[in-house]
């Protein structure tokens, strides 16, 4: 049980830490209305640059080919009524919180320590794809996703 409420831990302050980078005054990333001159609009979500991406997510053909991603920010969006710009935030931090917890079983799977368990978080955590996920020139915000599968697949 202490290792299981280790890996939850760890997964928790990696999404923390990621939640706090991205609605920071001083970062502008797709998630938040950063705006030099009025600090506190960047502490909401900017919700019509998330629906346009989502949109995005339909139209150009890189992203139409992996659709798992735009159905699931759909289907959450519609079934829990909240806005479309929520349900993106909430479906790739779920996702990125469970690719953490699956990153720490599968350490611990391959028999290594704990310790080691949790530095194959740290390491996820601040890797520069997952850290840097929602910035507005780096379109790998989908990735969390893919992650996901890739790392129940190496489990299985």
């Amino acid at each position: 049980m202490k290792i299981f409420i280790s890996g939850v831990l760890i997964s928790f302050i990696g999404i923390g830490l990621l939640h706090a980078f991205h609605f920071n005054e001083h970062v502008d990333t797709m998630l938040n209305k950063w705006d030099a001159k009025n600090t506190h609009e960047m502490h909401a979500i900017d919700q019509q640059y998330l629906i346009d991406a989502i949109d995005c997510h339909k139209t150009r053909p890189a992203f139409a080919r992996r659709p798992v991603s735009t159905f699931l920010f759909e289907q959450v969006a519609s079934r829990c009524n909240i806005q479309s710009g929520t349900s993106f935030i909430i479906v790739n931090f779920i996702l990125l919180f469970c690719c953490g917890l699956l990153v720490f079983y599968y350490t611990l799977a391959l028999h290594y320590s704990m310790a080691y368990a949790i530095g194959a978080q740290v390491i996820f955590f601040l890797g520069f794809s997952i850290l840097c996920a929602f910035f507005n020139t780096n379109y790998t915000y989908d990735e969390p996703a893919n992650y996901f599968f890739i790392l129940l697949s190496f489990i299985a």
